[in-house]
């Protein structure tokens, strides 16, 4: 943790002992240093030297796994800042790899304890800025399983959970969206008392509204720009038992107004609820709203172009 950087005997001690330090400290220390420079022996260098005011580590740290995540965090932040987001969302993943279970698990003592803190906040704050590459490089359902993992560790952080919605809600996959956002609000009323942050409650609504800001501006341009099929609305799928005829399957004029303002309505409660609505528009035998008609709105309408929030 501290490669390259002289460490004092009273340093050592507060670090491994803190305030329960022993009487005979002294001797465990010196017993401690001739041990750990025995077992390095076996690199063939000398590794743990004596210095003028304590102890050094001379290693090179790049052979530390903490000194090669760094670099490469690095490295990965440049080619980020080139516009290469996507290869350098890579290189951070192959930095989490290097993490296996809990840091120094196992190690008493005040300064192992603090460095575990350290250490896995810093692993988190990569698992965050990874995703941010990976949602800005299209990326969002490769990212979903690995957010929900890391969600399972640290349930209430709460980037992770904005995260994840993101990812959720590009991949077409609102209503599991505004389903994590549920969740997260009963687990942090349950547990803290507390309502989420402002920035969760706030990206929920966006959801609600379907703010296209929410797409990357690639997706926002396609989805603007993208040819509405011309009968859309102007015909419905029939089931085979049904043939298709103009006098049941045909909505246009006031109709299709009407249909399209009382399925802007009623589109937060789905599919079902949505059919059921439709089907009050007008007599059975001119016209019969089914689910395969709502789902052919949802799929051709693009609710940005035809149906308004």
């Amino acid at each position: 943790m501290r490669a390259n950087q002289s460490v004092s005997r009273d340093e050592l001690i507060d670090g491994v002992w803190g305030d329960t330090a022993p009487a005979s400290v002294e001797g465990s220390v010196h017993t401690y240093i001739h041990g750990l420079r025995r077992a390095l022996s076996a690199v063939g260098e000398d590794v743990l030297v004596r210095t003028a005011t304590g102890y050094q580590l001379v290693i090179n740290p790049r052979e530390l796994d903490l000194g090669l995540v760094e670099s490469q965090v690095h490295r990965a932040r440049d080619m980020a800042s080139a516009g290469d987001k996507s290869a350098a969302a890579d290189v951070i993943g192959e930095c989490l790899a290097l993490w296996r279970g809990i840091p120094l698990f196992g190690l008493p003592g005040p300064f192992a304890d603090a460095a575990r803190v350290r250490l896995t906040e810093l692993r988190y704050e990569l698992v965050e800025e990874r995703a941010d590459l990976m949602l800005a490089s299209g990326r969002h359902r490769e990212v979903i399983a690995e957010l929900g993992e890391a969600i399972q560790r640290e349930p209430f952080r709460e980037r992770l959970r904005e995260q994840l919605m993101l990812a959720l809600y590009r991949s077409g996959r609102r209503a599991d969206a505004l389903a994590e956002f549920d969740t997260v609000r009963r687990l942090f009323i349950e547990e803290l008392g507390l309502d989420p942050s402002g920035a969760l409650a706030d990206l929920h609504l966006r959801m609600l509204r379907s703010d296209p800001e929410l797409f990357s501006a690639g997706e926002a341009r396609s989805r603007s720009h993208s040819p509405i099929p011309r009968n859309c609305l102007t015909q419905c799928p029939t089931s085979s038992a049904e043939p298709a005829s103009s006098s049941n399957c045909r909505v246009g004029g006031p109709q299709r107004s009407r249909v399209v303002r009382r399925y802007s309505y009623r589109r937060s409660m789905g599919p079902a609820a949505s059919a059921k609505r439709l089907s009050r528009c007008g007599s059975p035998g001119r016209w019969r709203p089914t689910i395969q008609m709502v789902s052919s709105i949802l799929t051709c309408a693009v609710s940005t172009r035809i149906v308004r929030p």
